[in-house]
This record gives C-alpha cells, sequence and structure tokens, in this order.
C-alpha cells in the first residue's frame, strides 16, 4: 500500500533516486516529489509499487482534530515509532496538544502569564505521570496520518498535509487563538506555528537519541578537509566535549544518510545530533578522559582529583 508521505528509491544507473509521495489520488494516481530535484510529477500507484523500492519510514504522524464532551474543540499531533508499532505497542511516543497548560513552559516564564500549548514525550513529563494522561479529549473528530523520517523538517511533513487538510486544521486554531489575553497565551494560529512555537522537531528527533544543539556544523568550505570529509573546528570540538563531558579525539563527521554503513564505525562511541539548520550527523570519536569534576561536588563524593 502506498501511503502519503512514504519515501521510495529507484535507481538510474547508478544513481539513486528518492521520490515522495505527497498526495494519494483516488483514481489510483500519486503526487510524488523529487527530494534532490524539488520537482512534482503524477505516478500510477501500480508503477510506484512495482518499480521503487520503499524505504521504511520511522514513524506515523497523526494530525487530530478533537472534541471535549461539551463540544469544544482541540489539536492534538501524535507520533507513532513504528517499530513500536510492529510490536503490537500503540502509545504515542510524542504528544503534541494546543489546549493544554505547557509543562515545559510555565516554569520558567517570568512574565506572570500562562502559557498553553506543549510538546511531551514519555522522558520530560513531569514526575511519574503518564504521557497519555495529556491526552483528554472525549472524540476524535477528523484526522489525517502521514509516513514520516526522522531527519524531517516541519516543512517536509507540512509538504505531505494536503493544502485542504491544513485550511480545516487552521481553522480550529484560528477560533482559538481568540483565546489569547493578557493572562493566558501560547494558543496558535496555524498548525506551523503550534509546530514551530512547541519545538515539534527537537522532540521528535529526541526519540531516536537525536540530540539538538544549538550552533551550525557546516560553516562553508573550512568545515571541509582536502579528501572532502567533514571536520570541527576547535570551539566545535569544545561544544561536542561539553555536551558528553568527555575529551575526544579521532572524531569523524558522516552527514547523515540512510545509506550510512555504520559497520565501519562501530568500533568508535558516536552521537546523533541536530544542529542549529536541522541538519543531523553523526559524530563519532574515542574518549579520551572524563571532564574534571567540579571540586565542591568532589568534595561531596569523597574523590581526590
Amino acid at each position: 500500500m502506498v501511503r502519503v508521505g512514504a519515501k521510495y528509491q529507484i535507481f538510474d544507473d547508478d544513481y539513486r533516486v528518492i521520490w515522495r509521495v505527497i498526495r494519494v489520488r483516488d483514481s489510483g494516481s500519486a503526487i510524488v516529489y523529487n527530494l534532490a530535484t524539488h520537482d512534482t510529477t503524477k505516478m500510477s500507484i501500480k508503477d510506484i509499487e512495482d518499480s521503487m523500492v520503499e524505504i521504511t519510514p520511522d514513524a506515523l504522524i497523526d494530525f487530530m482534530i478533537t472534541a471535549y464532551e461539551d463540544g469544544n474543540k482541540d489539536i492534538y499531533v501524535c507520533v507513532y515509532r513504528t517499530d513500536a508499532i510492529v510490536s503490537d505497542v500503540s502509545k504515542p511516543a510524542v504528544i503534541l496538544r494546543q489546549d493544554v497548560y505547557s509543562y515545559t513552559k510555565n516554569p520558567l516564564a517570568i512574565d506572570g502569564k500562562i502559557y498553553v500549548g506543549d510538546c511531551m514525550t514519555q522522558y520530560i513529563m513531569p514526575g511519574d505521570e503518564d504521557l497519555m494522561s495529556v491526552a483528554e479529549f472525549n472524540e476524535v473528530l477528523h484526522n489525517f496520518t502521514i509516513s514520516i523520517y526522522s531527519d524531517d523538517t516541519i516543512d517536509d511533513i507540512l509538504r505531505c498535509l494536503p493544502t485542504d487538510e491544513q485550511m480545516q486544521f487552521n481553522s480550529v486554531l484560528e477560533e482559538m487563538s481568540k483565546r489569547n489575553n493578557d493572562q493566558v497565551t501560547g494558543y496558535c494560529e496555524n498548525i506551523k506555528q503550534l509546530m514551530t512555537e512547541n519545538r515539534f522537531i527537537d522532540c521528535y528527533r529526541s526519540i531516536f537519541n537525536i540530540i539538538q544543539v544549538d550552533f551550525p556544523i557546516i560553516l562553508g568550505k573550512e568545515s571541509f578537509n582536502n579528501d572532502g570529509d567533514i571536520i570541527l573546528n576547535n570551539k566545535q570540538k569544545k561544544r561536542i566535549e561539553d555536551l558528553l563531558r568527555k575529551y575526544i579525539t579521532d572524531i569523524k563527521v558522516i552527514a547523515y544518510d540512510y545509506d550510512i554503513d555504520v559497520r565501519d564505525i562501530i568500533v568508535y562511541k558516536h552521537i546523533l545530533i541536530s544542529d542549529e539548520k536541522q541538519k543531523i550527523f553523526l559524530i563519532a570519536y574515542k574518549e579520551v578522559g572524563d571532564y574534571p569534576v567540579d571540586d565542591d561536588i568532589a568534595k561531596g563524593m569523597g574523590v581526590t582529583q
């Protein structure tokens, strides 16, 4: 079955071409998007299934318009990991909701306002609360599901959400945004704003152990050596060491791609990071030592440095 959002690859001689399904028509055809050229074209579903190989999605994202018992509406965006689905786990890994007190923003607020809207995973739920405790709707009025990948951006995802679908979700959000006032803020006017202001991509990528950083990896031609490999400057290396709390050497940086052969680097420790441009990189390294413990902490632990 061809699903909206799914990526398919085909080889033209030795060159791999990746198409993404952005619309599926009742007529047995689909609109597909070329990830390299950004062209769109129409293909029959039969041709896609017969001539292309699907790249297994990392997750499904479900956009929902819900209703409370009193009829008032809310917007949810739920993410389900495909490996969990295969294991018959139906619980979402990420829940983005508009009409909810923000667990993450209110503790940091200094303006006296109450913030609504939040994007949560089980790992950032307060106390021992279950992630599903934020799901408080009575019924689902409408939903639309898209296959997604760990390197997707908000624009990548919304490209697969048809205009008429976006209009339905945006209509609900626009009406809800009228609730913003001097005391309450955070109601968004459209689905892109909701995802952006609640840091959806950071939260989504975290379920794949992809760490968000606030600096770019590729700065320009100075970020490559003579062999074309990506290299880190001293400042970037220090930022990664600060993140790991380790001194590292023999660093190898690889732009994330589904063709990465991890067998070549499996002997190395490695992390996945998403830089400030939302580009994902695999950074492999060797540890050469732990960061020193602060004197006060060391004394409390009885450690002599």
